[in-house]
């Protein structure tokens, strides 16, 4: 017997009514049986491509709070399109760190992970470091090293697959949230006081000057993850 997670109808095996059905999705196939014998079945899945969106924190707070309608009708939208296997939205590193600030994360971070279908960006590091090194590879070429983007830059994952009917997740450990809230914020502070003494330092302003002036403004453009 099998657990059928969705019933299609009778049994082509036993015969037994209403018991035959999908058990599960496994990226391009799906697998069938029956709950009453153990007739199963195993059927290709039709090629699929999925959009891809990534959502900020800004749209994940409002969604979830539910006062602005529009960020209401856009969040159950987006439920129905990644149910569809039409669209996937993959959560990163940056929306687990930023949720954990929230009051409210549980739900927060229950819609991220219920709309993400498993898939997640590659870690912010990593992401910034192969954009810059593409970046700098191509100056040292004499290449444009405008930054050219690519789905496995950010997504380590395959992303045009069928998801299953389950979702596995192991939880992690986030530290002490009052502990790094107050951090981030003497962090930040103590960066904004540096700029002061930075501008007015005569060594630095000259080194930097004389290094912008070699440097082709492409070769230093803001990181990016998908456009």
């Amino acid at each position: 017997m099998a657990l059928v997670s969705y019933v299609l109808g009778d049994c082509p095996g036993c015969g037994a009514k209403n018991s035959f059905g999908n058990i599960d999705v496994y990226a391009t196939r799906v697998s069938l049986g029956c709950g009453r014998c153990t007739y199963k079945e195993s059927r290709p899945l039709p090629p699929i491509t999925k959009k891809i969106l990534y959502l900020d924190q800004y749209f994940f707070s409002h969604a979830v709070r539910g006062n602005d309608a529009q960020f209401t009708a856009a969040a159950k939208l987006i439920r129905e399109l990644v149910g569809l296997q039409l669209l996937v939205v993959p959560y990163s590193d940056v929306h687990e760190d930023e949720t954990h600030q929230w009051a409210g994360h549980e739900q927060l971070l229950e819609f991220i992970k219920s709309t993400s279908g498993g898939h997640e960006f590659s870690q912010t590091y990593r992401v910034e470091l192969n954009q810059l090194n593409n970046a700098f590879k191509a100056f040292l070429q004499g290449q444009p090293a405008a930054y050219v983007p690519r789905r496995e830059d950010a997504l380590h994952d395959k992303i045009d697959i069928w998801n299953g009917y389950f979702r596995i997740e192991v939880g992690g450990y986030h530290g002490d949230v009052d502990l790094i809230r107050n951090l981030k914020g003497q962090a930040i502070d103590g960066l904004v006081a540096l700029f002061p003494g930075w501008r007015e330092a005569p060594i630095l302003s000259s080194k930097m000057s004389a290094w912008s002036t070699r440097l082709p403004r492409k070769a230093i453009g803001t990181p990016m993850w998908l456009t």
